[in-house]
């Protein structure tokens, strides 16, 4: 496994090295102290798995564009992770969340391998706080708290929504239009009893629907 870190603070990103490469599989730990000189680095092309601080100007465009251009997934850092700077963050692509200030060997070398297996990753502080602006889901007309209470089509997007594709990426992947998307989101919010899609999500893995 290759990591990259872009991290501006070099103390800490030092920290950060000398924890992963003495993991087992880890094969090369590289970092950029900024988003411009890690586009710089070839071996950002090669990486499996980033690990980004959130609090970089342009973290939500690399986030972007480095899971198309590489493939690798993004494990962002987040100084103070707010509700709004999860969902976001999760809107955007990344594979996994922590809380920075409360990050420690065992809980980043779990997140890494994680991300790194194709698989989503938040510690629990980060799980509080996305969780904690969505209700407990109840009995709402009739329908079970469950995921069985979605249609397959409805599981997939929502899934798809989760994993940060947007309509048009999952019309694309579906072989839908567009507006049938958005007609899917719809029926599916209005199941949850929510407001939005981010709300969605937040419930849907909250009570592990996807």
């Amino acid at each position: 496994m290759r990591i990259f870190i872009v991290f501006r603070d070099t103390i800490y990103a030092s920290g950060l090295q000398s924890t992963l490469i003495a993991a087992p599989g880890v094969e090369s730990v590289d970092h950029a102290t900024s988003i411009a000189l890690a586009w710089e680095d070839e071996a950002l092309a090669e990486a499996n798995v980033v690990l980004l601080e959130g609090d970089l100007g342009g973290a939500a465009a690399f986030v972007q564009e480095v899971t198309v251009q590489s493939g690798a997934g993004v494990l962002l850092c987040l100084r103070d992770a707010t509700t709004a700077e999860v969902l976001q963050a999760i809107g955007n692509g990344v594979g996994g969340a922590l809380a920075r200030d409360l990050l420690t060997p065992d809980t980043l070398l779990a997140a890494v391998g994680a991300v790194a297996a194709g698989l989503f990753a938040l510690d629990v502080s980060v799980m509080r706080t996305l969780t904690s602006s969505v209700p407990p889901l109840r009995e709402r007309n009739g329908v079970s708290s469950s995921s069985g209470q979605f249609t397959p089509r409805e599981q997939i997007v929502l899934s798809l929504v989760a994993s940060g594709c947007s309509n048009r990426e999952i019309a694309q992947q579906l072989s839908y239009s567009e507006r049938t998307i958005k007609t899917v989101l719809h029926d599916i919010v209005t199941k949850l009893g929510v407001k939005s899609r981010s709300q969605a999500v937040a419930m849907a893995v909250r009570e592990r629907m996807i």
